[in-house]
């Protein structure tokens, strides 16, 4: 008997291939899947990780009001203010009202931002605390790249003047384009610090700092990481000196500004003058 040839249908082949597609593609999405929940987790140990290099979470408080000065903390290039939290302590310990600001940055945490940009920032957090607690007086307390962020706020950012003293920790008042050059050859962490501090080479040359305000450069002939040279801040012919003060210690490190009880107490003095200056 005669076999009669089978007939296939036109379209088997792609069936197969789109089949064997879907199946691909099912594997690709849990693959992806799989990839997230690692790097979600990975974030997350880190977040927790950069938190316990502050040795405990920043309390909150709300202790603003009219008849307080409200002292303002801003920690410097890749930091988070937890850095302050030991000078905080002994600050609210002596009876001030402190206040440190959650900024964003890498990982929600560093601080890597433009200053400019942290600038602005931290304008619209203030004006927010000063509207509902109103405070009227602010005094600011910066280490390293934290004190140029906060001389920028000062001088295009605070047009009502709440700002009567600034003190600055380890600040490199003088960027120029020698330090800008000695601190990309710091390897990689400072060439993102050069990037963010290139803009300010010009403007550091021409600040003028307002009369209300009394600012105060705090550094150390040992700091590696910011010579004193570039600290010192520069005083302009037609500014009064009494406002303008610069204040060299020895044995501190860039680091140690923030938790040495030699650092605290020139910043305790310097506030109590801003205050009897202020009030004068």
């Amino acid at each position: 008997m005669p076999s009669v040839p089978m007939r296939i249908e036109g379209g088997g082949g792609e069936s197969v291939r789109d089949g064997k597609a879907g199946v691909e593609g099912v594997r690709m999405q849990e693959m992806w899947s799989r990839v997230r929940r690692r790097c979600l987790r990975f974030h997350q140990r880190v977040r927790r990780g950069i938190a316990a290099m502050g040795a405990g979470d920043i309390e909150r408080h709300d202790d603003f009001g009219p008849e307080k000065r409200l002292i303002l903390l801003i920690p410097g290039f890749g930091a988070t203010r937890r850095v302050f939290r030991i000078m905080e302590k002994r600050m609210r310990k002596d009876g001030f009202s402190v206040v440190s600001l959650r900024l964003p940055g890498l990982l929600y945490e560093l601080h890597l931002g433009r200053v400019s940009t942290l600038a602005r920032m931290i304008h619209e957090k203030l004006e927010r605390i000063c509207e509902r607690y109103g405070v009227e007086r602010i005094s600011i307390i910066a280490h390293s790249k934290g004190g140029l962020v906060a001389r920028y706020y000062i001088n295009e950012f605070d047009e009502r003047r709440r700002v009567d003293a600034l003190i600055t920790l380890a600040t490199p008042h003088r960027v120029n384009l020698r330090y800008l050059l000695s601190t990309a050859l710091k390897g990689i962490w400072g060439l993102g610090n050069l990037a963010t501090l290139l803009p300010l080479v010009h403007e550091a040359a021409n600040t003028l700092y307002p009369r209300s305000v009394r600012v105060v450069s705090i550094y150390s002939r040992d700091d590696r990481i910011c010579p004193s040279e570039f600290c010192e801040i520069p005083v302009p012919k037609d500014q009064e000196s009494i406002h303008l003060k610069n204040i060299e210690i020895t044995g501190i490190s860039h680091t140690g500004f923030l938790f040495k009880k030699q650092v605290y107490e020139i910043v305790r003095r310097e506030l109590h003058a801003g205050h009897s200056l202020s009030v004068v």
